[in-house]
C-alpha cells in the first residue's frame, strides 16, 4: 500500500500505438495540489466515469467523541473538477488505517481498513455522495479488498493471527460467506491480494516468511473454490523469489502472470520480478528486470486486465521515480516510461486497448508545489513555484532510457566494444530458479556490439555460458517487422550486421523454452 502524501496528481488517457518501438504519448495531466481539502492521501481509485475518488488519512477534529474521528472523501470528475467532498465520521474512536477503496455498481463506495494499526478490520459503505450507510467489523486485520463481480460482494485478504494468511469472501452487505486461514510457515506470512478467476475460483498471492529475523520471504499463491475450499497452493523457494508477489493478472488460456519484487544478494537493489505459471501454479518462466546498477525497480501492480507493471526506480542514485512498463505474454519488455511528475503511483487502471490511467502523488516540501500542464503540441512541462510564485520551467522526461547509439565516422579506429550491461536501458533476464531447470541462468547471457567506424561494419556478439542448440537471435525494426533471424551455433557467436540501415532495432534471444533476453540499439 502506498500511504502518502501532501499533493496528488492524476494523469489520464495515456495513449500508445501498437507498433513495437514506435510509441506516441498523448497526455492529460490534472494537478490537485492547491485543493485545501487534500491532506495526506490514504487510498485512492479511478472511478467508472473516468474520474477519481480520494480518501485522506484518518483525521481528528475536536473532542474524543466518535463523531470527531473520521476521514475526508473527495470526488473529482474526468476533467479534474471537484464534484464534492465530505467528512465521514462516527465509526471509530482511534486512528483507523485505510487499506483500499472500490467503487460499487450503484456508484457508492466501499472503504476497507483496520480500526487501528493492530486492530480488527472493517468495511464501510457510503452512497454515491459519500454519505455513510453501514459498517461491518471483522476479527482479523485486512490487507486488501476487491469487488467480486459475480455477486457484487467483496474478497478480502487478511492477517488471521501473526503466522496466518487469510482470505474472506463477503456478500454485498459485508456479511461473511466463507473464510480461510493457512499457516504456510512457522513465521509471519500473508496474502497481499485475492481476486476471482474466470472459472469462478479465487486466487490469492503474497509472501511466506521463513525466518522472522529477515525482511524478505518467498513467493506464495493459493487457489480456492467458489465455496472456500483450498484447491492448491504453491510456495516458490529460490534466490529470485525473496520478496513475494504483490499482484497478478489472468490470461485468456488460464495461465497467471504475477508481479513481485526480488532482492537477490548477487544483484544489488530491488528488482521487479515477473513469473508466469500455469492454471495450477507450475512455473512456465520467471524473469527479473535488470536496470543500471544504482537503480531500484519495485513491481507492485498490474493494470486491470492487461500487462502493465507500475514501479519506482532510482534514476539518479537518490530519488525514486515511478515507472510503467509494458511486457508481452513472454515477459519481454516492450517499453518503459518514467513519470517524473510523481513520487509514487497510487493506482493504475487499464481502460481500452490503447489507454491506461494512473493516479500519482507527489511530496511537497517547504510549501513548494508542482504544477503540470500540457500545451497544444502535447509537450508536457512543469513549473515549480514557491510562495512568491517565482516560476522555473522544467521539461518532463519523454523517453525512459538511454539506448546505445552507434555512429559511423570516417576516421580509421579500432573496434570499440559497447557492453549492454554498462548502459542505462531496460533489458530482461531469466531468473535462475531452485528446483526448476534454469534456461539461461542468472547472468548467463551477455550481448555486446562491436562497431567499426573505419569501414562502417557492425558486429553483434552473444556469449552464453549455458548454451543450448535451440538458441535463436531475432532482430526487429521499429515497425515491428523481423529484419534478421539467426540460429546460434556456439557458446560465443559473432554475427555481421553491416548491412543494417539507419534506424532503431530491437533484439531478442530465445530458446524453445521461451527463455529470452531483449534489448534495443540505434544505428545512425
Amino acid at each position: 500500500m502506498r500511504k502518502t502524501v501532501q499533493l496528488i496528481l492524476i494523469a489520464i488517457a495515456f495513449c500508445f500505438t501498437a507498433a513495437i518501438g514506435q510509441t506516441n504519448h498523448h497526455y492529460k495531466l490534472n494537478d490537485y495540489s492547491l485543493d485545501s481539502n487534500l491532506r495526506r492521501i490514504a487510498v485512492s481509485a479511478l472511478t467508472i466515469d473516468g474520474g477519481m475518488i480520494v480518501v485522506t488519512d484518518n483525521e481528528y477534529r475536536g473532542s474524543l467523541s466518535p463523531a470527531d474521528y473520521g476521514f475526508s472523501m473527495i470526488r473529482y470528475d474526468s476533467t479534474g473538477i471537484k464534484l464534492w467532498n465530505t467528512f465521514v465520521s462516527g465509526f471509530t474512536t482511534s486512528n483507523a488505517v485505510l487499506m483500499g477503496i472500490v467503487e460499487l455498481p450503484d456508484n457508492g463506495f466501499a472503504i476497507a481498513g483496520n480500526t487501528t494499526f493492530n486492530g480488527g478490520g472493517f468495511i464501510l459503505k457510503t452512497d454515491a455522495s459519500g454519505t455513510f450507510l453501514w459498517m461491518k467489523n471483522y476479527a482479523t486485520q485486512i490487507y486488501g479488498c476487491v469487488l467480486d463481480p459475480s455477486d457484487d460482494g467483496f474478497v478480502m485478504t487478511t492477517n488471521a493471527g501473526n503466522t496466518y494468511s487469510g482470505i474472506i469472501k463477503a456478500n454485498s452487505s459485508g456479511d461473511v460467506v466463507w473464510g480461510d486461514a493457512r499457516n504456510y510457515t512457522v513465521d509471519p506470512d500473508h496474502y497481499y491480494v485475492a481476486r476471482p478467476l474466470n472459472n469462478g475460483n479465487y486466487l490469492a498471492v503474497g509472501t511466506a516468511y521463513d525466518n522472522p529475523s529477515i525482511s524478505n520471504g518467498t513467493g506464495l499463491i493459493a487457489c480456492y473454490s467458489s465455496t472456500g475450499t483450498l484447491l492448491w497452493s504453491q510456495r516458490y523457494v529460490g534466490p529470485e523469489w525473496t520478496a513475494g508477489f504483490n499482484d497478478f493478472t489472468e490470461l485468456s488460456d488460464g495461465s497467471i502472470v504475477l508481479v513481485g519484487t526480488s532482492s537477490q544478494v548477487a544483484v544489488p537493489g530491488l528488482r521487479t520480478l515477473i513469473t508466469k505459471v500455469d492454471s495450477v501454479g507450475n512455473v512456465i518462466w520467471c524473469k527479473s528486470s535488470l536496470l543500471a546498477s544504482r537503480m531500484t525497480d519495485y513491481g507492485y501492480k498490474f493494470a486491470d486486465g492487461f500487462l502493465y507493471v507500475a514501479g519506482n526506480y532510482d534514476w539518479s542514485g537518490v530519488d525514486l521515480r515511478p515507472a510503467t512498463t509494458k511486457i508481452d505474454t513472454d515477459g519481454n519488455v516492450l517499453w518503459t516510461r518514467i513519470h517524473p511528475q510523481f513520487d509514487y503511483i497510487n493506482d493504475i487502471v487499464y481502460s481500452t486497448s490503447k489507454d491506461f490511467s494512473i493516479i500519482g502523488s507527489k511530496l511537497s516540501f517547504n510549501n513548494t508545489r508542482t504544477f503540470c500542464s500540457t500545451d497544444t503540441a502535447l509537450t508536457q512541462s512543469c513549473a515549480l513555484y514557491d510562495t512568491a510564485y517565482v516560476f522555473n520551467t522544467i521539461n518532463m522526461t519523454t523517453t525512459p532510457t538511454a539506448p546505445v547509439t552507434v555512429t559511423p565516422v570516417t576516421s580509421a579506429t579500432s573496434q570499440v566494444r559497447i557492453n549492454f550491461s554498462a548502459v542505462n536501458f531496460v533489458k530482461t533476464d531469466v531468473c535462475s530458479t531452485t528446483g526448476i531447470e534454469s534456461n539461461f541462468g542468472n547472468g548467463g547471457l551477455s550481448v555486446s556490439l562491436y562497431p567499426n567506424p573505419a569501414n562502417e561494419n557492425l558486429t553483434i556478439e552473444i556469449e552464453a555460458s549455458e548454451f543450448t542448440q535451440d538458441m535463436q537471435l531475432i532482430l526487429i525494426n521499429s515497425l515491428g517487422a523481423t529484419v534478421k533471424s539467426f540460429l546460434l551455433d556456439a557458446p560465443t557467436t559473432r554475427l555481421d550486421l553491416k548491412d543494417l540501415s539507419s534506424g532503431i532495432y530491437f533484439y531478442s534471444i530465445k530458446n524453445q523454452k521461451n527463455a529470452s533476453k531483449s534489448g534495443k540499439f540505434i544505428v545512425e
